[in-house]
């Protein structure tokens, strides 16, 4: 008879028959697409529970990580293994409850006294102090309550991940499960080829929840995987891999000084590696130059066999809220989805272009659960080419001003004007590595686009020739000093009627990129 082995794909569990193939379990499994390398882990027998420090609380918003004071490991692991399906009891801006559970437990004494509670909290409490009506207890914010916590338990442990939920989280959510996290278990690399023989855990994908602590790069990081849905390997230690594609660019945002810990996700913030991604195999120390993004929740071990060169496909969650290049109808359909309205402004057609919302950053966005999406007509819209072979250093530059890095939709505002030409305001400390790249040689034809090189004092200067020149690039330098990197495509004309102040958007002839993380 045919023997059947349980096997988790990237979370996923499914039945095959031992002796079938890991190409077979990701077929079952769906999984198209698993990048340059697969980690597997042999499953272990039913882990007891009592033993475990760290907790995955699945939500119907998400996801939940959790760790738990180590006085309190017993206690959780009594009450966690049987909570399964749990309504929510209130959610409110500053907690939410979920219950009830049964503690199944004596000598609890169930306290009236206000406790001080931070966000990211996890406590027991009774709803109406009545032992029957044991809740599950997440903070939102920082406050002082009394919930009826456990006397000698005030605070059982906290999020250490997927804190962006806790905001999403209203009166029509649930738990579903509550299960235990491991780490301890053997891993190693594996081929498509390599039979089944036990149960195992395999990994094909990176699964990143982003903090909404950190605002600006959690946005990048969005920005930047949307394009590229993998995370590549430039450089591995045995202590991190580290994503450096990005080096370079602007970054801001704050940072706190904490252990950068096993599955934590930091951007660089300083130096020439600014905007390198990096992912942790183990604990290091706190680092002002660096800013914690999220964490690695699932597909860790792909971190611990991968290779340098080596890409690994990565989802991201949240989902971004972002609608730029959409027209407005296309915006509302998508906004609907994730549960936010939209309020057109501008041009409110159904088929103007959305240039702009506010708020912009995706965690506002959810906060607010509105956005306001500016539209233009589409002849408004200036459709470029950009020369990423010929000129890649100053086209990345041009991307980073423009903010095509990030969106679909760049905007350049007119610094001056005459009939030769357009200069733009926009400009980037990245500009020091605008080396000669792509110079004319003999003539600039209208409408090229062009930034001024290292070789002038007035490097990283972008501009738009709107006349033909035999003797000067796009923003009037002589042709040594010129780096051509793309021209204008479509309503050329409208360009010679542009002033000071002026804003131009622009978009990418051919962009195709996705909105599914």
């Amino acid at each position: 008879m045919e023997k059947f082995l349980k096997v988790q794909v990237d979370g996923k569990e499914i039945l095959i028959a031992s002796g079938s193939s890991i190409a077979d379990a990701l077929s079952i499994a769906g999984v198209k697409d698993f990048g340059h390398c697969i980690a597997v882990v042999e499953a272990a027998p039913e882990v007891v529970a009592k033993s475990v420090k760290e907790y995955e609380i699945v939500t119907s918003k998400g996801s939940l990580f959790i760790e738990v004071d180590e006085r309190f490991l017993d206690f959780a692991g009594e009450i966690f293994p049987n909570s399964k399906k749990l309504r929510t009891i209130w959610s409110k801006p500053k907690s939410a409850g979920f219950g009830y559970i049964s503690l199944g437990l004596k000598g609890l004494e169930i306290s009236r006294s206000l406790f001080e509670y931070n966000k990211g909290d996890v406590a027991i409490g009774f709803l109406g102090f009545e032992p029957d009506r044991g809740c599950i207890i997440f903070m939102k914010e920082k406050h002082g309550a009394s919930y009826g916590s456990l006397s000698k338990i005030p605070i059982l442990g906290r999020v250490v991940a997927g804190r962006n939920v806790l905001s999403l989280l209203d009166r029509n959510d649930s738990i579903e499960e509550i299960k235990p996290r491991t780490y301890k278990l053997p891993i190693r690399r594996a081929d498509v080829k390599d039979k089944i023989v036990k149960p195992l855990r395999i990994f094909t994908t990176l699964s990143l929840i982003l903090s909404e602590s950190s605002l600006t790069n959690s946005e990048l990081i969005l920005a930047l995987f949307q394009r590229e849905k993998y995370f590549e390997i430039t450089d591995a230690t045995s202590v991190y891999a580290k994503d450096s594609r990005h080096a370079g660019i602007p970054t801001s945002g704050s940072y706190e000084l904490r252990e950068r810990k096993r599955a934590n996700v930091t951007v660089r913030n300083k130096g020439d590696d600014a905007g390198s991604i990096y992912i942790y195999k183990k604990t290091v120390f706190p680092s002002k130059h660096h800013s914690y993004v999220g964490d690695i929740v699932s597909g860790i071990e792909l971190i611990d066999v991968a290779k340098k060169k080596e890409r690994i496909p990565i989802t991201i969650s949240p989902k971004r809220a972002n609608v730029l290049g959409m027209n407005q109808k296309e915006a509302g359909i998508y906004l609907s989805e994730l549960g936010i309205e939209q309020v057109r402004q501008g041009v409110k057609d159904d088929d103007a272009i959305v240039v702009e919302q506010n708020p912009y950053y995706t965690f506002e966005v959810y906060k607010k659960r509105t956005v306001e999406t500016m539209g233009v007509n589409k002849m408004d819209i200036f459709e470029i080419e950009l020369y990423d072979k010929l000129a890649p250093l100053t086209v990345k530059y041009f991307r980073i001003c423009a903010g095509l890095l990030y969106d679909r939709i760049g905007k350049l505002t007119v610094h001056f004007s005459i009939p030769d030409l357009l200069i733009f305001k926009e400009k980037s400390s990245y500009a020091k590595t605008l080396f000669p790249e792509n110079i004319p040689m003999k003539t600039v034809d209208s409408y090229q686009i062009g930034v001024t090189n290292t070789s002038s004092k007035f490097a990283g200067l972008i501009g738009i020739r709107l006349m033909v020149s035999n003797e000067y690039g796009p923003t009037g330098e002589k042709f040594a000093s010129s780096n051509i990197l793309g021209k204008v495509l479509t309503s050329q004309e409208l360009l010679k009627a542009k002033k000071e102040g002026d804003t131009i958007y622009v978009r990418e002839r051919g962009d195709s990129i996705g909105f599914s993380n």
